[in-house]
């Protein structure tokens, strides 16, 4: 390209700038109250789709019923949906799924954009895994399995001459319910709170396998958990980053601390039960301190700081005997530890 063309695309550059920057003579204010978007219409009112039928089981099956809730012969009813309802600002929607079934799923969610929003959901998951399992245990308690009245004990499996007139049917089965509540608020357009709830509850029947000497047994188990958790946080958000504060617990707790049951085995005169540990009762805490902020040295450059620290709180349920100096401190008394700490400082 040579000079002339240079500085006439110049010249011309500089016009656009000045047409594009020149106020308008008879420039006047555009009265858009009166247009109708006829495309894209913003949703008012109530609006609800369901979809209801029903369906048909030949067999029982646990394969097939394994978290579909189709596990038994026969008819299910079901019901599907999803809607909404929007008056101004406020919006609320809703949605069902399988309300028919034991996978039953529903949730509310609502709120106003920019101020806060809400959540409530619940869900249930059946786990089926045998509906073909025998046994001879008999559920005597909530943590005790008994044998019969009758039964002969025997060292081996073989000498077991009472089996077969004392088995009885069990299902190996379990049942999952998850309830869900949260929400946001943002009392400023640079703070925002948020919290949620979680509370999670399984129970059913397991196979356990218990060990006794040198004889072993596969028990069917009942078990009773209940996990409820609190996550809540706070952020802050200014022009070159942020700063938040988050807080994480978690509750643990279970019916039974242990499984008994009566060995069918020949065993010595006042050893007759052997005794199986479960999962027990204990918490856990966190907090958190994000971060993210960039200062600027020079028009072009600036320095980004991203850290992350994390605290945590030792559990509150400890081993019956402490085995370790460092157990034996955290068990008298529970302390908060850090976690991690991290920090990354990036250029540009």
């Amino acid at each position: 390209m040579n000079a002339f063309d240079v500085s006439k695309i110049g010249t011309i550059f500089l016009l656009a700038i000045g047409v594009t920057t020149m106020p308008a003579a008879d420039a006047q204010v555009v009265d858009a109250s009166e247009w109708i978007c006829e495309f894209c219409p913003f949703e008012t009112g109530n609006r609800a789709d369901l979809a209801i039928g029903a369906s048909n089981v030949s067999d029982d099956s646990a394969y097939f019923g394994d978290a579909s809730g189709y596990s038994e012969e026969g008819v299910y009813a079901n019901v599907d949906g999803d809607g909404s309802y929007v008056r101004g600002e406020p919006r609320l929607q809703w949605q069902i799924e399988d309300l028919g079934l034991d996978s039953r799923y529903a949730a509310l969610r609502g709120g106003r954009q920019g101020i806060f929003d809400y959540t409530v959901a619940y869900r249930q998951l059946p786990r089926h895994r045998y509906f073909t399992t025998d046994t001879i245990f008999l559920q005597s308690a909530a943590d005790t399995l008994s044998l019969p009245a009758g039964w002969v004990n025997a060292p081996l499996t073989s000498g077991f001459t009472e089996l077969d007139t004392n088995l009885t049917h069990r299902n190996i089965e379990s049942e999952r319910r998850v309830l869900e509540l949260g929400g946001k608020y943002l009392p400023s357009s640079r703070v925002s709170l948020s919290a949620k709830y979680s509370r999670q509850e399984r129970d059913g029947l397991n196979v356990y396998g218990g060990s006794y000497f040198t004889t072993s047994s596969l028990l069917p188990g009942s078990f009773d958990y209940v996990t409820d958790t609190v996550d809540f946080g706070v952020r802050y958000a200014g022009d070159n980053g942020f700063l938040a504060l988050e807080y994480y617990l978690s509750e643990f707790d279970n019916s039974t601390t242990a499984l008994n049951w009566e060995t069918p085995f020949t065993s010595s005169p006042g050893a007759e039960f052997g005794a199986l540990a479960q999962p027990p009762d204990n918490s856990s805490s966190s907090y958190r301190f994000p971060e993210f902020i960039v200062f600027r040295i020079t028009r072009r450059s600036s320095l980004t700081r991203v850290r992350s620290e994390t605290w945590i709180r030792t559990p509150s349920s400890c081993p019956t005997r402490p085995t370790t100096i460092l157990q034996l401190i955290l068990c008298r008394e529970r302390l908060w530890l850090p976690m991690s700490i991290r920090e990354t400082w990036l250029s540009h």
